[in-house]
Order: C-alpha cells, then sequence, then structure tokens
C-alpha cells in the first residue's frame, strides 16, 4: 500500500510541479527573509564601562530651549546642512540632488529633527567622557570659531579643557569629516574617552522595506561581521556591544543611511541600544574609542567620517574609505547575494547601451532563459508527454477510481509504456528558484531601480503599478501557462490551481512594477518555450 500512495503523490506532483515550485519559491522567500532577520547576529551583552555615555550623555526632555541661539546652517555640494550649537550637533542634512517622490520638492533627509507629525527624525552628536572634569554633552552651548564655504569649527572651554570640533562636508563624495581635538589645560593627567553617535528617534519608516527585502534599522559592520539590531528587539531590553576594527555603524533604510566610519587604526567599541526620553525612543548606534591618557598641557585629537547618503552599491564603493571597512555590505541581497550581485551587474552592463532599466530587465530575463533553456526544456517535454497521456489517466481514474492500488499500478504501467516520469520536471524548475529569488531582491532592493522610468504610466519601477495593469496581465499569462499545463485529476487540485492566478494576482497587485514586470516577462518567454516545445513534440508524433 505504501508504494501506491507514493506513485499516487508522484502522479499529482507531475500534474502540478509548476505550481508546487512557484508555492516553494514564495514559501522560501519570505522565509529566508525572516530567518536572517530574526537569528541576526545582535545579542544581548551586559558591558560595564565607566566612560560610557548613558542617559544623561543623550538629547533629554531638560534640553535647554535657547531660541536666541539660532544654529549654524549651509549648502555644499551635496548637502543642505544645519548644525545645532546646543550639543555641537547635525540636526538636519537633506541630501539636494535626491527628492523623496518624483517630481515633487522636498528633499531626501539622512538626519533631520523629529517630525511632529511622524514622530520620526535622526541626529548625529559626538562627545568626549572624562574621568575627571565636565565635558561637552547635549545641553552644551558651542561657538562657532569660524566658518567656509564647506567647513565649520566650533569651539568649547571650560576651566579646565577646551574643545575644538571641526566638520569638513566634501564635494566629491557622501563622506563628511569630523575633528574632535581636546585641550588639557589643568596641571594633571586626565583619562578620557570620544564617542560619537547616532540616534534615530521613533520607529522604523519604511516597515514594508524591512518585511519585504533586507533588514532596515541599527546596523553595524565590525571585522567583516555584520550585525544588526531590529527596533523591536532594542525597545524589549536586548542591546549590543561588541570591539574591533574596520567598523562602519548607523542605521540604514531602503534606499539611504547615515554611518559613522570612526577611525580604524585602533580598535573600536559599538554599541546599539534603546532609551525612552520623555516620550520618544531613541535608538542609538554609538561608537568609542579606547580610553587614552591626556597629560597636563597636552591635547588630543579624535578622527572620525560620518557617511550620508545612497545604498547604492556604484556610490558605496567610489567612496574613498579602505576596501576592508567593507562599506558596500551596506546592500546586502541576504543568502543568494552572489546570484543576486552577479544579476545587478549584469543589468547595469546592459543599462549602458540600452539606457533603460525596465529593457535591461526584459534582456537580462531573455538571458536567464537561454541559459536555462536545457533544463526548462526538459520541464516541457514532460508536462507535452504527460499533457498526451491524460484521457489514458482519466480513462483509468475512471474505471479504477475505488481501488487505489490497481490504479497506481495501472499508473505506474502507463508512465513505463509512454516513457514518462511525472516528476522529471520538477527538479529542474525548482533549480530555477534561487535565480527568481536572487531576482526578486535585485529590483526590490536596488538603489538604480528607485524613481527609474518603466515607460507609459509607470515613472517609478520600485513603486506599485498606479492602474494595476501590469498584475492583470502577469495573472492573465499565469491563467494561459496553466492552461497550457497538464490539468490535475483530482477535484481540489484543480480548484487551487484555478485559485492561484488570482491569489498571486492580488499579491502581485503592491509589488514594485519592475519586479511585475520581470515576472510577466518570465512567464510570457515560458508560455512561448512551452508552445514551441509542444508543437515540436506533436510533429514527432504525427511522423
Amino acid at each position: 500500500m505504501t508504494n501506491n500512495l507514493r506513485n499516487n503523490t508522484t502522479e499529482k506532483q507531475g500534474s502540478n510541479k509548476l505550481v508546487l515550485a512557484l508555492v516553494i519559491a514564495f514559501v522560501m522567500l519570505f522565509a529566508v527573509d525572516y530567518l536572517e532577520q530574526k537569528y541576526a547576529p545582535a545579542q544581548a551583552v551586559e558591558a560595564v564601562n565607566p566612560l560610557t555615555p548613558n542617559k544623561g550623555d543623550l538629547f533629554t526632555n531638560k534640553t535647554p530651549q535657547l531660541t536666541e541661539i539660532k544654529p549654524v546652517e549651509m549648502q555644499t555640494e551635496n548637502y543642505d546642512v544645519q548644525l545645532d550649537l546646543v550639543g555641537g550637533k547635525i540636526t538636519k542634512l537633506d541630501l539636494l540632488n535626491y527628492v523623496e517622490v518624483k517630481d515633487e520638492d522636498k528633499l531626501v533627509s539622512i538626519f533631520s529633527p523629529k517630525d511632529e507629525e511622524s514622530k520620526v527624525g535622526m541626529l548625529l552628536d559626538a562627545g568626549w567622557l572624562s574621568n575627571k572634569f565636565s565635558t561637552p554633552d547635549a545641553n552644551t552651548v558651542w561657538s562657532v570659531d569660524s566658518k567656509g564655504a564647506d567647513s565649520v569649527v566650533l569651539s568649547y572651554k571650560n576651566d579646565k579643557l577646551t574643545f575644538y570640533r571641526t566638520f569638513l562636508f566634501n564635494k566629491d563624495n557622501f563622506l563628511t569629516n569630523i575633528e574632535d581635538k581636546v585641550i588639557n589645560n589643568s596641571n594633571e593627567a586626565i583619562q578620557i574617552a570620544h564617542y560619537s553617535q547616532i540616534h534615530h528617534i521613533g520607529e522604523r519608516e519604511d516597515k514594508l522595506a524591512n518585511s519585504f527585502t533586507n533588514f532596515t534599522g541599527p546596523e553595524a559592520m565590525i571585522d567583516a561581521e555584520k550585525t544588526q539590531a531590529d527596533y523591536k528587539d532594542l525597545q524589549d531590553g536586548q542591546s549590543f556591544e561588541v570591539e574591533g576594527k574596520n567598523v562602519w555603524a548607523g542605521v540604514t533604510r531602503q534606499y539611504f543611511a547615515g554611518a559613522i566610519i570612526p577611525d580604524n587604526a585602533n580598535t573600536n567599541t559599538v554599541k546599539i541600544k534603546h532609551n525612552k526620553v520623555g516620550e520618544d525612543n531613541y535608538y542609538t548606534v554609538l561608537v568609542r574609542s579606547h580610553v587614552k591618557s591626556l597629560e597636563a598641557g597636552a591635547n588630543l585629537t579624535e578622527k572620525f567620517q560620518v557617511y550620508a547618503g545612497p545604498k547604492s552599491t556604484k556610490i558605496l564603493e567610489e567612496q574613498p574609505v579602505a576596501k576592508e571597512i567593507r562599506l558596500p555590505s551596506m546592500l546586502d541581497y541576504g543568502w543568494f547575494h552572489v546570484i543576486a550581485k552577479a544579476i545587478f551587474d549584469a543589468m547595469m552592463f546592459v543599462d549602458q547601451y540600452v539606457n533603460s532599466l525596465a529593457l535591461s530587465i526584459i534582456i537580462i530575463t531573455l538571458g536567464l532563459k537561454i541559459v536555462l533553456f536545457p533544463l526548462a526544456n526538459k520541464s516541457y517535454v514532460s508536462m507535452a508527454k504527460m499533457r498526451k497521456i491524460q484521457p489514458e489517466m482519466k480513462a483509468l481514474q475512471e474505471k479504477h477510481g475505488d481501488d487505489r492500488q490497481t490504479l497506481g499500478l495501472e499508473m505506474m504501467n502507463l508512465y513505463k509504456k509512454h516513457q514518462v516520469s511525472p516528476a522529471s520536471g520538477c527538479w529542474p524548475i525548482l533549480i530555477q528558484i534561487p535565480i527568481f529569488f536572487a531576482m526578486y531582491k535585485v529590483i526590490l532592493m536596488s538603489f538604480e531601480f528607485r524613481q527609474a522610468e518603466l515607460g507609459f504610466w509607470i515613472h517609478d519601477m520600485s513603486m506599485k503599478d498606479p492602474f494595476f495593469v501590469l498584475p492583470i496581465l502577469m495573472g492573465i499569462s499565469m491563467i494561459v501557462q496553466q492552461r497550457m499545463n497538464p490539468q490535475p485529476l483530482d477535484e481540489t487540485q484543480k480548484m487551487v490551481m484555478n485559485v492561484m492566478p488570482i491569489a498571486f494576482t492580488v499579491l502581485f497587485l503592491f509589488f514594485p512594477a519592475g519586479l511585475v514586470l520581470y515576472w510577466l516577462t518570465n512567464n510570457v518567454l515560458s508560455i512561448a518555450q512551452q508552445y514551441i516545445i509542444m508543437k515540436r513534440e506533436d510533429a514527432k508524433d504525427s511522423k
């Protein structure tokens, strides 16, 4: 009986292998994303350091409202910047060449004060921690020493220490050089450590992006190991702390990021944590240097950089930072990164000649079909043979429907007679799933598809089709392809197959148009391929 049950299952797999492959593809798609996020290497670590900034070193609701102290405003080659003299922090940094919505005026903000409507903001500050004497904190009022077209020097002095902070906004890249200097004017040595930190206020702005692409939020790269700390986990009390070299640490969104790159000549400590300040949730990514001795009359300088720009592979690779820091790792396609990166590079190569990412998707999809033709050929030949013997299969089912053991034996004899293996076409399709998964990631995550024209009524391939034309065409293509496949004999399976195109169409209604274009193109090419193979098989039989 066991063998007969297995044979009956094999028959069903043969008639439904394409649907099975699609279902497995989507299960894998969301399961992998879930596992990547759930088991990211962020862990709660108890670490106590007397020179670690605590809640009092963060912004607090006690920050003075010094309205007479005007912020420093400047416009550089890449940014519209605002420096708050209370705390000496970056409170606003807009990207001059990027807008939130295509054809509108609102610029993309990397750093910004908390918006009262969205309750979201992001700030950058830095400071010193000493075992003696007071050091500047979020409430300290700095003075402007000098200001140029691309640079600002701030200063602060107390009875024992003098501090300078220099901002240099580079013209040719998205890096800002920041230099903090302290002079010990006292007559005794002190222990001192430098820190810089990014505070994300509020919750994740792009929840959909985090769910369907990769992680967005606080993350860091330390010694080639990436760590991600989910907002919810941090709010639940988890924190992360590790020490190492080759560090970048910050907060990333789907297409943009703000990150600190410390002086990596020495090791640094990275800590990611959550604090409740008033009614606001502060998610802080902090980078701290080693504690150092500063003798009386001596000075100490700490340098770091801040990347504030797009998560574009090309742009990240062009930034003048050491390769060991792995800045391009901000864009991570996940488990199929190697395949996805190869597809992305191929698309960018084609785009150089056709000047259209939509055409690039179609051409690369066609190229993949050609490369995978041997696998698809085997699958479609199997489908064609199964389709031919379907009347005989149905006759056997009507004849032996109540005797599953006899039906199983008769089915096996039928397959043997026509040299058909119902499952032979299933594995080639399953092998193609990683390619689909990689293509999904490339189109959904790559910055280059943001606000890229598809043509006609679609002006941003990273957004859904506003009129749902592409998803409907994709659903129709699935119905056509389904009709070309062997139809299941089981009524329940037949109902499931009839519902599948509707379910997939609804699912794709809100997917980025570029991804729907890929799926539609793949379906159309598969229909053409299958039609040609079926005609060829019919021609063989007619001879």
